[in-house]
């Protein structure tokens, strides 16, 4: 029987350190930064996001566009290696039934922000819907910082992430995280999930 971390998978250079640092140089400065969500973090501690995979921020036949394009592609690639792993297909089966990549965002953590323990859901802004995520992942893309570690199964594996790594993990109520306080710099990540 397999243990509850052994659903935690790690995979290297996911996305190229050319998207990644587009990625950042992209949206940096953009004025499309919102508070992730201060429930999950406090009220100065809160990282902010941006949805590089909504119109409204990326546009059409733009830059922005073919980067969110660029960027879901890769994630695709590694998710695929997760499915591989715990979808049974050997078997004729599919135990992870997902229909799709949703919320898509670069979420960014300055010197004292951090992300308190949680598990995922999907409010979708566009219909007002809430679904419950069947994998989450998260892409580290930068390395000049301090702290940020990711932090799963009530704080029993923590991860230093370096660039371009990708964690995947299911969302469910057995997979509490957090992100720690980053102690200096900034930490730029990619988040989305699977339906």
């Amino acid at each position: 029987m397999m243990t509850l971390d052994e659903y935690v998978l790690v995979y290297e250079d996911v996305v190229p350190e050319s998207l990644a640092t587009a990625l950042m140089d992209e949206y940096r400065d953009s004025n499309a930064w919102i508070s992730y969500d201060s429930k999950k973090g406090g009220v100065n501690d809160a990282a902010t996001a941006i949805a590089i995979s909504r119109p409204d921020v990326t546009g059409t036949g733009t830059y922005r566009e073919k980067l969110g394009k660029e960027t879901t592609q890769a994630v695709c690639n590694a998710f695929d290696r997760y499915h591989a792993r715990f979808s049974r297909r050997e078997q004729g089966l599919n135990f992870l039934h997902i229909d799709k990549i949703v919320g898509l965002r670069l979420i960014r953590y300055e010197t004292g922000q951090f992300m308190k323990i949680h598990t995922d859901k999907y409010p979708d802004a566009e219909t007002g819907s809430v679904s419950w995520p069947a994998v989450t992942f998260t892409i580290n893309l930068n390395n000049d910082f301090s702290g940020g570690e990711l932090s799963l199964l009530d704080g029993e594996l923590v991860i230093k992430v370096i660039p371009r790594q990708g964690i995947f993990f299911p969302s469910n109520f057995l997979y509490p995280h957090s992100v720690e306080r980053v102690t200096k710099g900034t930490r730029y990540a990619l988040v989305g999930w699977f339906l």
